[in-house]
């Protein structure tokens, strides 16, 4: 049993479709969700612009019971809430529902796009063979996000308490990057710190198709569908919508 499983179920949340109205089965996608009990989702901007319904969407397996279940309940203090596992070697069926047409109809043509990543690419360990410099190209001794056994990208969002669904969208900047207290750890993180500095700071592709809108961003967060540039975690706008 291999900790590729646990990526792919987390990233695989991600996958989505410039039409939306993609939901994920199997693994679960989240749709934003992390550990709310209701039918609407908390926050649709937590991690990634879904544009999905808002009752789409799998929250966390957290306990639900009484104190009986004290055990079980009180799991977010101490650790990640529970996650599916894959063996590695097998295959792994992937299942979504699409609501909108997408088949073998001429008007109907499409492509679907699957994502995904894991630790070693998100968030790489030093012994890995990547190194962090310093501005001075001196070596970072330590790690840029993750904190200890914490890993920084990909992660869910861990709650403080069993009332607690730590479903806020993480800060734009490289304090809440790191999982290294109790509130940092709150938040989910799929792209990391550094990878939406860069697109706030790369020009966008203004090649690219932009019907009848007026796109404000001259950086790559503007686009046909977010021409405000509006933040979705710490998701590149340009990079999910072409």
């Amino acid at each position: 049993m291999r900790g590729f499983g646990v990526a792919v179920a987390l990233l695989l949340c991600v996958v989505r479709r410039s039409l939306a109205d993609v939901y994920m089965h199997a693994p679960r996608g989240s749709n934003d969700r992390n550990c709310e009990r209701n039918v609407n989702r908390n926050n649709g901007n937590r991690l990634f612009d879904s544009q999905n319904n808002a009752k789409g969407g799998y929250a966390c397996p957290r306990a639900v019971g009484t104190s009986a279940m004290h055990d079980e309940a009180g799991m977010f203090q101490r650790q990640q809430p529970k996650k599916m596992y894959y063996y590695e070697g097998t295959d792994l069926i992937v299942e979504w529902t699409n609501q909108h047409g997408c088949g073998g109809n001429a008007k109907a043509e499409c492509n679907v796009v699957l994502q995904y990543m894991n630790e070693c690419t998100g968030d790489p360990k030093l012994a890995n063979g990547f190194p962090w410099t310093s501005g001075k190209g001196k070596d970072i001794v330590g790690q840029e996000f993750r904190s200890g056994v914490n890993i920084a990208t990909p992660r869910d969002g861990i709650p403080t308490t069993d009332a607690d669904a730590a479903t806020d969208t993480i800060p734009d900047n490289l304090e809440s990057a790191i999982p290294n207290t109790e509130s940092t750890r709150r938040y989910g993180m799929h792209e990391s710190y550094s990878s939406y500095q860069v697109c706030q700071r790369t020009a966008r592709n203004k090649g690219l198709w932009s019907a009848d809108q007026r796109v404000r961003r001259s950086d790559r967060r503007g686009t046909r569908q977010n021409p405000n540039g509006n933040r979705r975690g710490l998701e590149c706008p340009e990079e999910r919508d072409y």
